[in-house]
């Protein structure tokens, strides 16, 4: 692992998921076709460079501490703040984005947590990525659907949130056998 240069390319790609943010959240807010379709495409972009920052970082053996925290922390960040877009435009409902608020901060604090005090990087689970995918994929449907009661959009709702609690079951039972076996160390 290399950890002397934080501020590689796949750091910066992480990083400019977060920048992507000011333009997504802009446009959605202008409620047109052209600017939603803006959106959308700028979506698109920030998912990809969550694609391309993790397979850059380990095909060109820059996986770096920076990185592990990094990453994630851009998908929670974007993911919230586009699910508060979301919600403040009625397009999906408050609980959703309590849910996905409330397990991420749980979840990154807990990681935190278990970094400082135990000096563990306890990183993304399977289980994680195919949250933020179904997540992700619920949000894209739901900039579209023009009617928020839609079968679909309620399915994926459903499905999310069973993720959203599954995988939060799976990453808190991980912190607590984590700090178990440190503490009898």
């Amino acid at each position: 692992m290399n950890n002397t240069h934080s501020w590689n390319i796949s750091n910066i790609l992480s990083a400019s998921r977060i920048i992507l943010l000011v333009p997504i959240t802009l446009f959605l807010f202008q409620q047109t076709e052209l600017a939603t379709t803006i959106s959308f495409l700028l979506m698109l972009i920030a998912i990809g460079t969550d694609f391309f920052d993790g397979y850059l970082a380990r095909k060109l053996n820059q996986v770096t501490d920076v990185g592990k925290i990094l990453d994630p922390l851009a998908d929670k960040i974007c993911i919230v703040t586009v699910a508060m877009t979301l919600m403040i435009l009625g397009k999906i409902p408050l609980w959703f984005l309590l849910l996905i608020f409330a397990r991420d901060v749980l979840i990154f604090s807990g990681g935190m947590y278990v970094k400082l005090s135990k000096g563990i990087l306890l990183v993304s689970n399977q289980a994680g990525k195919w949250t933020v995918t179904i997540v992700t994929f619920t949000i894209l449907v739901s900039l579209f659907q023009t009617q928020p009661n839609s079968f679909l959009l309620s399915a994926l709702f459903v499905l999310s949130s069973v993720l959203l609690v599954f995988s939060f079951i799976l990453y808190l039972k991980r912190f607590l056998e984590t700090i178990k076996n440190t503490s009898q160390n």
